[in-house]
């Protein structure tokens, strides 16, 4: 998670732009990566999310550890497919200009725990995740406590 600047109050804390909460650098992968090495590669990472790009650079998809499990549950990941074969293709994304409670909304709306930060081009820049947001959230709690002490 970046550094976020200290905030006085949650409402502050959660107007932040995204560019101050999101993971960076972003993990990557090419359509044509086998998905155990895409799972590999989230776990090395320790990351629930991986960011599948093409020969631009720009995103294309994402496959999450959600993914991972109905692939490992359905028998899909035992054939080893290319990533580009099982990501999710209708990628949720933000600006890193956006407010983190938008962001935290459209999470929330649409039962997703990640999403893709990505430059006009849409070139990945990071991802925000749910992780990243709680973390951000306690950290203005922790403030908003000690200043009242």
């Amino acid at each position: 998670m970046g550094k976020s600047p200290r905030r006085a109050n949650i409402k502050e804390c959660l107007d932040v732009e995204v560019e101050f909460v999101m993971s960076t650098p972003p993990i990557t992968a090419k359509p044509t990566t086998p998905l155990w090495e895409v799972a590999r590669k989230m776990y090395e990472n320790n990351i629930g999310s991986i960011l599948i790009v093409d020969e631009d650079g720009k995103l294309s998809g994402i496959i999450t550890r959600r993914d991972l499990l109905y692939l490992l549950a359905s028998g899909i990941a035992a054939r080893n497919p290319p990533a580009g074969a099982v990501m999710s293709t209708s990628v949720i994304t933000a600006s890193p200009k956006e407010q983190v409670i938008k962001i935290l909304g459209r999470m929330r709306k649409l039962g997703i725990r990640h999403i893709p930060v990505v430059d006009d081009d849409m070139r990945p820049l990071g991802v925000i995740s749910l992780w990243d947001l709680a973390n951000l959230i306690l950290s203005c709690v922790e403030d908003a406590l000690e200043e009242h002490e």
